[in-house]
């Protein structure tokens, strides 16, 4: 089955800022801006689906500089990581799209590239990537080959496989390699 067109793609995740019931609540609550927290991704080689390189990084938020308890319980990320790791959004941003480079197409489940636009606008900067059309959506590729997807997420789309999680749910870079064992899992079958 061929999916890609061969050509190594870039799987990425993010984790974003939130609070309890957030999102069932759309959002309505002060300061409840998905401020991006974390970027994993993952070089990877479609002909051989391995992971050539990876990228990690944490952003400071400004909205939320004091990350929620639910947050931190859902991720295990700390306030100390980010207080101590973590970078100013636009260079965090202009680090990913160096590493990204300009060519390789860039998927994540679901739209992150909607929250990652969401984010340069709370920062008054434009989108860094040239061309928007690499944003791709993997859920999408899912769906073609009747995954059912849209009931799962980065962190259990492997279980539809029978594969276990090897990590933290909910970590942009588990959630990455999720993506990229089901994939394998998609070619194989």
């Amino acid at each position: 089955m061929h999916i890609f067109n061969w050509e190594p793609i870039i799987l990425r995740d993010t984790e974003y800022t939130s609070r309890e019931w957030a999102q069932e609540r759309n959002r309505s609550w002060e300061n409840e801006f998905r401020e991006i927290v974390q970027i994993w991704a993952i070089k990877v080689d479609t002909k051989t689906r391995e992971e050539i390189s990876s990228f990690s990084i944490f952003i400071k938020p400004i909205k939320n500089p004091i990350l929620s308890d639910y947050f931190m319980n859902l991720t295990k990320i700390t306030q100390e990581e980010v207080d101590i790791q973590g970078k100013d959004f636009i260079t965090a941003i202009n680090e990913f799209k160096v590493w990204a480079g300009d060519t390789m197409e860039l998927y994540s489940y679901g739209r992150d590239d909607i929250i990652l636009a969401e984010n340069c606008w709370l920062y008054h900067m434009t989108l860094p990537f040239h061309k928007k059309s690499r944003f791709k959506n993997i859920v999408d590729i899912f769906l073609a080959n009747n995954i059912p997807a849209t009931q799962y997420n980065s962190s259990s789309i492997n279980q539809y496989f029978n594969i276990p999680n090897n990590d933290t749910e909910h970590n942009a870079l588990a959630d990455a390699r999720n993506i990229m064992c089901s994939l394998h899992a998609l070619y194989m079958k």
